[in-house]
């Protein structure tokens, strides 16, 4: 496996993992041009997006570090899942779905019901992008999350050359987490490339409660195939990007208005 840029232990094992997974996936689905496969390895459930033929990225949506002790597809149609999975920690409830937009458009939600008091010390980010040698890629970010502002990235998938995307974090559904383990949704979004997306802040003194139920992510992640050439181009995509993003949310029923207000 290649790996070009410096990256975590964690991206590098899960970057193996996935250029090396043959098994059929769960579930997948076709938006024009790409591919998305929903996929269960080891300590992750991933939704993969297959760009092109070189080009990948995929999408920690539930993680375990001991793995899932079950793994039940609760629920599915042509544009979504729902997958139930049981761990040490609790029951995760993952639900996977495509919007009808312009520009593709994935969006998934992870919450977990703890099994009993629960500290997080550490929890690894929700993006990885990759190519079919592994790690062998570059990209570039041009917008991202500065302080408790919207939990936003826009950037371009460089090498292979796989357009751009907008990734969009649901800081506010984060709120219940924040409060009970008493830390902060600030640069929760960003990373360095090829490891990006979301990394909740650690929960090392103050547990999350035991019984109760939290969203540990809600994302939407639109995708071009355009890769922005000057700063222009660089505005227009994301505004274009942002208008696919807007007519997603409001087909899943969520509000846009706590997407982009600073969480308490």
């Amino acid at each position: 496996m290649t790996i070009t840029e410096p990256t975590s232990i964690w991206a590098a094992t899960a970057a193996l993992q996935l250029i090396s997974v043959k098994d059929e996936p769960l579930q997948s689905y076709q938006h024009g041009q790409l591919t998305f496969e929903l996929r269960t390895l080891d300590d992750s459930l991933w939704v993969i997006a297959l760009l092109n033929k070189d080009a990948r990225v995929a999408f920690r949506t539930a993680y375990s570090p001991n793995g899932f002790i079950g793994i039940n597809v609760d629920k599915a149609n042509e544009r979504s899942i729902t997958v139930k999975l049981r761990s040490a920690a609790g029951e995760y409830t993952v639900t996977v779905d495509m919007p009808d937009t312009e520009q593709p458009t994935l969006h998934y939600t992870a919450s977990l019901i703890t099994s009993n008091d629960l500290l997080m010390p550490f929890w690894p980010r929700d993006v990885i992008f990759y190519s079919a040698n592994g790690l062998d890629t570059s990209g570039e970010l041009f917008i991202k999350q500065v302080g408790t502002r919207s939990g936003l990235l826009y950037g371009a998938y460089k090498k292979p050359e796989a357009g751009s995307f907008l990734y969009l974090q649901n800081l506010t559904a984060l709120g219940p987490y924040n409060e009970d383990t008493q830390t902060s949704a600030a640069e929760v979004v960003g990373g360095e490339w090829p490891e990006l997306g979301l990394q909740l802040p650690a929960a090392a003194s103050k547990p999350l409660k035991a019984g109760q139920e939290y969203v540990l992510s809600d994302a939407f992640i639109t995708f071009s195939p355009e890769v922005p050439a000057d700063q222009f181009a660089i505005a227009k995509g994301f505004l274009n990007a942002l208008s696919s993003f807007i007519c997603a949310v409001a087909r899943t029923g969520d509000q846009v208005s706590g997407l982009f207000r600073d969480p308490t």
